[in-house]
């Protein structure tokens, strides 16, 4: 993985170096840009790898939220997901702990893995499905989402928490909203008829979390 910054403004000249950029990303990560173009529309394209300086204005330096300096992550992004956490009624350290399983530990905010078994890549701090996109778009008073800007990575997996965190058979239980996550609430739920009601994945984000609230 890069640490790299990638600054994409946006503008006449957008498209053009979202293209650029889009062609450094693959290459980085050793990607074969065949596997992954044909399963994004143009719009699509845009959205992942685009930035913008929207979600930045957000941010209040003095914000009472708590700042871990162990995270390799900077404290703007981390009062960020203060402010998401307090927006969306999600525990702040649910979010941390979530991030930090996705990534590896690394909070790597440019990071792109998979691909999964039905060939789907994942972006970012949050390592969001581009599928969540449209859905996120219209909940979020039509604004569109950019899964390569990490302000706007955290907005939306803050939502898709949210989202699963609203149903009645999953509310706050750790376990049930890191395996809707991991999956989806129907994977989920085929495990919980199951009787299964924790994963190796739901295990790491409760363990991260309790270290973090800890």
């Amino acid at each position: 993985m890069t640490n790299k910054k990638f600054y994409i403004f946006s503008g006449v000249s957008g498209f053009v170096i979202g293209i650029v950029f889009t062609i450094m990303t693959f290459s980085i990560f050793d990607v074969k840009t065949s596997n992954v173009l044909p399963e994004l529309n143009q719009d699509q394209t845009i959205e992942i790898f685009s930035k913008i300086g929207y979600a930045h204005d957000l941010v209040n330096l003095d914000d009472p939220y708590d700042y871990f300096p162990d995270i390799p992550l900077c404290s703007e992004l981390q009062i960020f997901i203060g402010e998401m956490a307090e927006r969306y009624e999600i525990d702040k350290f649910l979010i941390l702990a979530i991030a930090h399983v996705e990534t590896g530990g690394t909070y790597n905010t440019e990071l792109v893995g998979g691909p999964s078994d039905k060939g789907v890549y994942f972006y970012g701090l949050m390592q969001i499905d581009p599928g969540w996109l449209s859905w996120g778009k219209e909940r979020n008073d039509g604004r569109k989402l950019y899964l390569m800007d990490p302000y706007d990575n955290i907005q939306l997996g803050t939502m898709i928490l949210k989202y699963y965190q609203d149903m009645a058979h999953v509310g706050t239980d750790l376990h049930k909203l890191a395996m809707c996550y991991n999956g989806n609430e129907g994977y989920a739920r085929e495990l919980w008829d199951k009787g299964i009601f924790e994963t190796k994945y739901s295990r790491a984000v409760v363990d991260i979390y309790n270290k973090l609230k800890n």
